[in-house]
């Protein structure tokens, strides 16, 4: 679970760099 929590938050700082 925690593996997963931490590969989607990888996912989210992914987009918000794109954003950026």
């Amino acid at each position: 679970m925690i593996h997963k929590k931490n590969c989607l938050e990888g996912y989210l700082k992914d987009i918000i760099s794109a954003i950026e």
